[in-house]
């Protein structure tokens, strides 16, 4: 990954960690590559870690 698309990553995953709730529909329509299904379980794991805190 270049440091490009790490940015990138990096300001996505901090728009979808702020919101307070976060609606999630439509999961499992359509089949996720194991890189996505590894991204969403990262958000999910950090949105739990910092309810958590």
């Amino acid at each position: 990954m270049t440091g490009y698309q790490e940015d990138r990553l990096r300001r996505r995953m901090r728009r979808y960690l702020s919101p307070k709730v976060l609606i999630i529909d439509e999961m499992g329509y359509q089949p996720f590559a194991p890189a996505a299904a590894k991204l969403f379980f990262q958000l999910i794991t950090a949105r739990y870690e910092r309810s958590r805190s």
